[in-house]
């Protein structure tokens, strides 16, 4: 075989390795856009862009879609208000809606910084083997989130926002804090280590944000809701009305299912509903996970006339009689809601 012969096969031989290469990867990116089409998940959750001025910009679409521009979200948010608040000896900022942080020393600041409202600490006293996932629907602007990474860092948190312009906020403040954020691939990753490795609480974990909403049916669902108030907003996936006007925009979101994400042997060691009022929809949808989960905490709203939601008595009782069937039972509270909270019940192992 001459010189000439030679060269010739080997350029031969490399361009089919080229091609094979590129079908794969064109292959790859089909699974990879499918499986995001399948989750309904924002494409955005895969990455944190970089806008001009030199922060990790909110979801591009949602931020596009509220500001014009990425560039024009983060100057938004970096003119917005910066609040400090330190959990477990861990200093925080956040910045925050106008409602978000309320007059005096703030109903945020006092839940997480000063009471421990859903009893977090628990979280730092997990021994090595007892590290799992967090669930928390209706994150708002990410204070549990935060305050429950404060408390162990090697917890996976799955945090669930509709509201558009709310998550953007959540996405702002969980990267100013420095929190690691995973992608649904990054958690199915540490989910399967977990599961082959026994669960070692000494690795790092993560927080996985969705802009999305828990419900039935395959979506997306409309959501409605006052820019400046986060509290006021209503999805059409629950069957609940509201007698207040929800003043402003309305958008669609993904639905979001959480056996999309978890199994039911991956360990819940925490599980925190307060959506202020879709939880009469939602406690059906999550009942086997709230099943298995070590501690639930959640908001109950009575939905009385002039108080934000419309729910018959009848709906409002079965939704206390599920969660407190998982240890989750009302107890002190106002006209406007109860707090839920469940004991240690023990790790899966034990049960």
């Amino acid at each position: 075989m001459t010189l000439r012969e030679t060269f010739g096969r080997l350029l031969v031989l490399c361009a089919g390795l080229l091609l094979a290469s590129l079908a794969m990867s064109s292959t790859l990116l089909s699974l990879d856009i499918s499986l995001f089409r399948t989750l309904a998940l924002p494409s955005g959750l895969r990455a944190s862009p970089r806008c001009t001025a030199g922060f990790a910009c909110p979801h591009a679409d949602v931020a596009t879609e509220l500001w014009g521009s990425p560039d024009a979200g983060v100057k938004a948010l970096s003119q917005s208000e910066t609040r400090g608040f330190n959990i477990n000896g861990k200093a925080m900022q956040i910045r925050t809606n106008s409602e978000d942080w309320q007059s005096g020393e703030g109903e945020v600041k006092k839940e997480f910084e000063e009471a421990d409202s859903y009893n977090l600490k628990v979280l730092a006293e997990l021994r090595d083997s007892e590290c799992g996932v967090v669930v928390d629907i209706g994150c708002n602007i990410g204070m549990f989130t935060m305050a429950a990474f404060a408390y162990n860092a090697n917890n996976i948190i799955i945090c669930i926002e509709p509201m558009p312009q709310t998550y953007s906020y959540l996405r702002w403040n969980l990267e100013h804090n420095q929190i690691p954020l995973l992608d649904v691939f990054g958690l199915r990753e540490k989910l399967k280590g977990w599961r082959e490795g026994g669960r070692p609480c000494n690795t790092p974990g993560g927080v996985l944000p969705i802009n999305g909403a828990v419900a039935s049916g395959a979506g997306p669902i409309a959501v409605s809701y006052n820019p400046e108030h986060s509290k006021n907003g209503v999805t059409s996936a629950v069957s609940i009305g509201t007698d207040e006007v929800v003043v402003g925009v309305t958008a669609t979101v993904p639905v979001v299912k959480l056996q999309d994400f978890l199994s039911l042997e991956d360990k819940v060691v925490f599980m925190k509903v307060d959506c202020e009022g879709c939880e009469h929809a939602v406690a059906p949808l999550i009942a086997p996970f709230m099943k298995v989960a070590r501690w639930v905490a959640a908001e109950i709203h009575p939905c009385l006339q002039g108080h934000g939601c419309l729910v018959d008595a009848a709906t409002v009782s079965q939704t206390r009689s599920l969660f407190c069937g998982h240890g989750c039972c009302t107890d002190e509270g106002n006209i406007y809601s109860q707090a839920c909270h469940s004991g240690d019940r023990g790790s899966l192992a034990s049960r």
